[in-house]
């Protein structure tokens, strides 16, 4: 998998040494607020190893070494697109560091991968998300009931 680098950043592939930051992820509250919840402890060794073992993108991002979230590059569930998706931790809300990191894979998907299209899934309720999804140029395609809430699918503009 490719390294990306911003002016603030790296991303860089997941590797053994980041469980602890993974587990700290997945497991917080308001990171999984909108994901159906933190993922229970008992689920963390699995999740972990399946995240290792994909041949798909999954970035950690580093912002002056310390791990701060991570962005991935996944086929959607309507098995026709690929998905960004991203977590961050709280304490990196809110100073450009998800749109900075999010900007370099949908540069690395549609330039350097030549995807015709790039889908985000967010609850409509999400208002943080939607306006990065916003930010990033993705408009919105259609609202879908998934999870037990209203989802908005975001889309970039399909190429020819």
């Amino acid at each position: 998998m490719q390294e990306l680098t911003t002016r603030r950043l790296r991303l860089r592939a997941l590797n053994r040494s980041d469980y602890g930051f993974f587990c700290e992820l997945i497991s917080h509250p308001q990171v999984r607020r909108y994901l159906g919840g933190p993922i229970a402890k008992d689920q963390w060794a699995h999740r972990f190893e399946a995240y290792l073992s994909t041949t798909l993108p999954i970035w950690l991002v580093n912002a002056e070494g310390i791990s701060i979230g991570i962005v991935t590059l996944t086929p959607h569930k309507d098995g026709q697109d690929f998905e960004l998706s991203y977590q961050f931790l709280p304490d990196f809300w809110g100073r450009g560091y998800a749109t900075e990191a999010c900007q370099k894979v949908l540069e690395y998907a549609l330039i350097t991968k030549r995807l015709p299209c790039i889908i985000a899934e967010t609850q409509s309720a999400n208002d943080a998300s939607c306006r990065l999804l916003s930010c990033l140029g993705l408009h919105e395609e259609r609202r879908v009931e998934r999870f037990g809430a209203q989802q908005i699918i975001f889309a970039t503009p399909k190429r020819a």
